[in-house]
């Protein structure tokens, strides 16, 4: 081996070994600021939990969204995964003025996506052929102007044709992450990316290498990105119409996604068996790798309200405004703005 490359070889090897006192500057630095945790939800049953313990009872929160890590967000189909990715990206927007990306396919066209975004903006549906359209046209145009600035909905393009290769995708993630400082990135969902794999290989060798791609790739643009991956079809006991709580192992594809994720989150209607209309919801903080900084494994239940879009507490309180309805002995019968809060549309069984 000739010298020159013998010298290039040790200094790739040195470079590879970090010491103390190579990372001492950050280390102190990080000593004397403290630790950065992860942002708030803005969630106020997410953000605010009590863990009552053997050794007491303590106040923390459930989940947290911190920039270099990798969340897999997991479920059944068509139970609100994209919804609460969406909602949550609003809240960052509103409180923070964190930008958000969405690789969000199923959610074309954009223009569509962004209306579901001033749905929840404004608490009033944009479908002017639905009978609660309330909206006027200057509610919707500051709804757009309030919040234009913070989302960006990625479709890569290869001449006329999609091009969905992850490496694509990720280009485009990149130069919004230079370019607009974007927080979140949202790749939704795993399976409209166009994989491809090596000839002959396994499918848990390329769920490895994939997720190690991902980590990294996360860790260089310092993103909080977000992956929402699908649960394996669930054996349903006999006589029970529910599903099973879902499970970060049951993620389709097998466990090493979620062995490499730094978090995983589950979205669960689990009474949506057998009342098809039921608007509760679980958020299951599964796994959390960074459990200082981040937030404790729970599970916060709530409720979905179709006619504003936005998620509440279960004594009523909406995440988005903190607003609380009145009590029902102040309602007036014929005041349809708190009728049928829970169940949303009368007689419409619509996915959210």
């Amino acid at each position: 081996m000739e010298r020159k490359e013998t010298k290039s070889l040790l200094e790739n090897v040195e470079n590879s070994i970090i010491k103390m006192d190579r990372v001492f500057e950050s280390m102190i630095k990080q000593f004397r600021e403290g630790k950065k945790p992860g942002s708030k939800t803005f969630i106020r049953d997410i953000d605010n939990i009590q863990i009552n313990g053997q050794n007491g009872s303590f106040k923390t929160k459930a989940y947290s969204l911190r920039r270099g890590e990798f969340n897999i967000w997991t479920g059944y189909n068509n139970e609100g995964k994209s919804q609460f990715l969406i909602f949550l990206s609003i809240l960052q927007a509103i409180h923070e003025g964190k930008k958000t990306a969405f690789f969000s396919p199923e959610n074309f066209p954009p223009d569509d996506f962004f209306d579901d975004i001033v749905h929840t903006i404004t608490g009033k549906t944009t479908d002017r052929k639905s009978k609660d359209f309330c909206l006027t046209e200057d509610e919707y145009v500051h709804a757009i102007e309030r919040v234009k600035d913070y989302f960006f909905f990625v479709y890569p393009m290869d001449g006329n044709k999609p091009d969905f290769r992850i490496d694509k995708i990720e280009q485009s993630l990149s130069y919004l992450a230079h370019e607009h400082d974007i927080f979140m990135a949202v790749i939704d969902p795993y399976i409209k990316i166009r994989h491809e794999m090596l000839p002959g290989e396994p499918e848990h060798l390329y769920a490895s290498r994939f997720m190690m791609d991902r980590i990294n790739f996360t860790r260089s643009e310092n993103i909080s990105y977000h992956m929402v991956m699908h649960q394996t079809t669930p054996r349903r006991e006999k006589k029970e119409q529910n599903y099973p709580k879902p499970n970060l192992y049951n993620i389709k594809g097998g466990g090493t996604f979620a062995d490499s994720a730094d978090n995983v989150l589950t979205v669960w209607r689990p009474y949506r068996g057998e009342d098809p209309l039921s608007t509760k919801v679980s958020f299951i903080s599964e796994k959390i790798k960074k459990q200082k900084l981040v937030g404790i494994p729970y599970e916060v239940e709530m409720d979905f309200d179709r006619k504003t879009n936005r998620y509440k507490g279960l004594d009523g309180t909406d995440y988005f405004d903190g607003s609380v309805p009145p009590p029902k002995a102040m309602i007036p019968e014929n005041n349809n703005v708190f009728k049928n809060v829970n169940n949303g549309f009368e007689n419409e069984v619509a996915p959210f």
